[in-house]
């Protein structure tokens, strides 16, 4: 398949025609099954990874004047939406106001740190550099912090979750590439690595990786001590291997290849063509798959991750299950 060709030439001019609120601004993020705008919030996630998409695709895929035109258009309605301290709403109105917040976790700045840096890769604006340090402000004291303290809204009990550290790497390697806040990034970078080598999700005896632990890295007990999150897990294995190219480290290639091994146990290959949303460590990989929670994305994780670790491995069955899948 030409994935170039697919995005450039079908999807991406299909959310450019559907995707903008040319009256008041950002972008529309929920639709009706004939592609035309609900009414009611819209998703301020998204609002950092669609800059974070056009600026990437007039990067890499050849520059076009209509990438950076909807970049300057979400920038604008992002800033509209940000706080004086760099605090992001999880939802806004149409018009940019606010109706729900998340008070713990920070993962709506994350996306808007990666696609600001991206929009200033390819703009070189202050202003958007200005607005990724913003955010950076925001988070970097929080994630310090955050180390051995609860990292999960509303979970039931104190517990740190991998999904955060996996989001704080890749934010901090997009912001570091556009050359912001480097030393910053790099500190984030490493305690990330760290939390997710050191840090109690990882089981070398089974082979497998706990989405939640406790804050002191050891099993929760209950469902959520048995949760694992294959998409998080390929997610962070990407960027992991991303990050041992770029540094040019075995050590930090061995984990991403460590990552790609334990997502899911030896043999799921058998049982589907799948990768689950969610895997219940305590059941058996027939169970997990029979349960037909398949959703889209952790299937795009999966295969980046089988096809950067067939790139850097040269191992053929990472290849067979990138194409399997």
């Amino acid at each position: 398949m030409d994935y170039q060709r697919l995005l450039t030439e079908e999807i991406l001019p299909k959310w450019l025609e559907i995707t903008p609120d040319r009256e008041c601004g950002g972008v529309f993020t929920s639709f009706d099954e004939t592609h035309c705008p609900k009414p009611g919030n819209k998703n301020v996630w998204f609002f950092g990874r669609g800059m974070w998409t056009y600026a990437m695709a007039h990067r890499l895929c050849g520059p076009r004047r209509e990438y950076l035109d909807i970049c300057a258009h979400i920038f604008g309605f992002l800033q509209k939406c940000t706080m004086p301290d760099g605090k992001l709403p999880y939802y806004v109105n149409r018009q940019g106001e606010p109706t729900i917040w998340r008070e713990l976790t920070y993962y709506t700045e994350m996306f808007a740190a990666m696609g600001c840096a991206q929009y200033y890769r390819i703009s070189g604006r202050e202003d958007v550099k200005a607005q990724t340090e913003l955010y950076m402000d925001y988070m970097y004291p929080q994630y310090l912090a955050q180390q051995d303290q609860n990292q999960e809204e509303g979970a039931s009990v104190d517990c740190k979750c991998f999904g955060l550290h996996m989001a704080m790497l890749a934010t901090a390697q997009f912001v570091r590439n556009a050359g912001i806040r480097v030393a910053e990034c790099e500190k984030i970078i490493a305690l990330a690595l760290g939390q997710m080598e050191n840090g109690g999700f990882l089981n070398e005896e089974t082979k497998r990786l706990h989405e939640y632990v406790s804050l002191t890295g050891e099993k929760l007990s209950g469902s959520i001590g048995v949760s694992s999150c294959p998409g998080h897990i390929y997610e962070a294995a990407w960027f992991v291997l991303c990050e041992g190219e770029y540094k040019d480290d075995d050590a930090i290639r061995r984990l991403g290849k460590k990552l790609v091994d334990y997502a899911m146990p030896a043999g799921f290959e058998n049982c589907t063509d799948f990768i689950p949303t969610t895997y219940n460590l305590s059941q058996s990989t027939e169970e997990n798959t029979a349960s037909g929670d398949f959703l889209f994305w952790p299937q795009l994780e999966a295969v980046t991750a089988f096809r950067l670790a067939h790139n850097i491995f040269g191992e053929t069955k990472y290849l067979a299950l990138s194409e399997k899948i």
